[in-house]
């Protein structure tokens, strides 16, 4: 996992990693990725089936090709998920709060993500860029003070997709 905030070289860091820029596949959710002339899929919810089909097909096309495979602000998937659940619920004169039946709907896309990386793992290495967020603690005084930074991966993928991380990166901009 690489975290970082805007702006700070979490895609370009994840693009050292290979040999070069063509042992690297990127599923992108913002057109950062292509823009760097990486090989890209771009990643957009079509149905929880659906998109894990097309993330499994992309994968099955590269075998040998690239080594590494990075998952471009993986959250940008459930934020898309979510907007089309509340236009969804709007349009259908609903309130724009998810239903328990669309949270499931995001943990099931999760867990088949899960299952299709875990079909392929001996063929990658799965890197996923995160956005930060600070955790915050107490001092012995009782006073609220920042920890640090952590990924800001969401409960389903840091439970269901990555459980166990083998390496954390901060990424972040010192003086420009």
């Amino acid at each position: 996992v690489i975290y970082g905030g805007a702006l700070t070289g979490k895609t370009t860091l994840a693009g050292k990693i290979g040999k070069d820029k063509d042992d690297i596949l990127v599923f992108s959710t913002d057109g950062n990725a292509a823009r760097q002339d990486f090989i890209t899929a771009d990643l957009a919810y079509t149905g929880t089936l659906e998109t894990n089909k097309e993330i499994a097909s992309v994968l099955n096309s590269v075998i040998g090709r690239v080594h590494y495979v990075v998952f471009d602000l993986i959250e940008g998937i459930e934020d898309e998920m979510q907007r089309k659940f509340r236009e969804s619920n709007l349009t259908s004169g609903k309130a724009a709060k998810l239903t328990y039946d669309q949270w499931d709907e995001i943990s099931a896309f999760y867990g088949g993500l899960y299952t299709v990386l875990m079909a392929f793992q001996e063929h990658f290495t799965y890197i996923f860029i995160s956005r930060e967020r600070e955790e915050y603690g107490k001092n012995k005084k009782g006073e609220e003070i920042i920890l640090g930074k952590v990924p800001a991966l969401r409960d389903n993928p840091s439970k269901i997709i990555i459980p166990d991380v083998d390496l954390k990166i901060y990424a972040s901009s010192w003086g420009g």
